[in-house]
């Protein structure tokens, strides 16, 4: 959650709400400490394949080796900076699998993409919530829009999606659906096409889509949603520790970047594996 004071606004990114709805603590210590936001090899290795991923979409003609070579160069640089490690991969296996991760996307993910869209479309819209005379915008970058509406998010994964839970819990799919019916990017906001284009991260290539459908009634339950949590953050005092949620497997140091000024100060990560 960012405060824009000259404009007074408010502006939510998906991230966010996802970390408060799975732990206000963390949500509110990522406010506070946004420096503690560290990398890993498996978000690292996302973004070399966004990399190669992108460099596809904007050529007209596109050469395969090369998409796999742009990924792969970007993470030998992206992999120079400090980064932990969180997926247990070898450094050494994972050019490899970056390889077949970026060949997964060109053969199975790519022909099922419409060309001629918007790659890392920036937007900021307003969601019509007020909050004690602050406006409520939602923030965000989707990965590409096509040029018939379809929202496309790109994902780099241990293991394939559960495509009903996306379809039941994804706040990404419906913040994204909503930003695309207020920019009128989408062309019926009672049934927006957002897609998930999932890449294992394995040596063979193998990838999943999943088609999430949005609609009005998902709207509507979305800025409920938005308008409880911004209305909680607001009146609460950042400088004093909010619910803390610890029934989960992201509760560890292994996936939350303020472990160890939360549960972390009092328990060893030190349990199963």
């Amino acid at each position: 959650m960012e405060y824009d004071q000259i404009n007074r606004r408010i502006y939510v990114r998906q991230s966010w709400l996802g970390d408060v709805l799975m732990c206000p603590e963390r949500a509110r210590l990522g406010i506070l400490h946004p420096e503690r936001r560290a990398a890993s090899d498996a978000t690292i290795m996302g973004t070399a394949v966004h990399s190669g991923i992108e460099m596809y979409l904007n050529t007209e003609n596109p050469d395969f080796s090369e998409v796999v070579a742009t990924s792969v160069r970007e993470w030998n640089e992206l992999a120079k900076q400090p980064h932990k490690n969180s997926s247990g991969i070898n450094p050494d296996d994972a050019p490899r699998m970056i390889e077949a991760m970026t060949l997964a996307f060109v053969e199975q993910i790519a022909p099922k993409v419409e060309r001629g869209g918007e790659t890392e479309y920036k937007f900021a819209v307003p969601t019509g919530i007020v909050v004690d005379g602050w406006d409520v915008y939602l923030k965000g970058t989707m990965d590409y829009i096509t040029p018939s509406g379809v929202i496309w998010d790109w994902k780099t994964s241990k293991r394939a999606y559960n495509g009903r839970d996306k379809q039941d819990h994804s706040v990404q799919a419906s913040v994204y659906a909503w930003a695309g019916t207020i920019l009128g990017k989408v062309p019926d906001g009672d049934n927006v096409d957002f897609r998930f284009g999932v890449m294992m991260r394995q040596d063979t290539p193998k990838a999943q889509i999943v088609d999430v459908r949005r609609t009005a009634e998902h709207r509507q339950w979305l800025k409920s949603q938005i308008q409880s949590v911004v209305i909680m953050a607001h009146n609460l005092d950042t400088g004093v520790p909010w619910l803390k949620n610890d029934q989960g497997n992201l509760c560890s140091a292994k996936w939350c970047d303020h472990w160890q000024m939360c549960k972390g100060a009092f328990i060893k990560d030190n349990g199963w594996n």
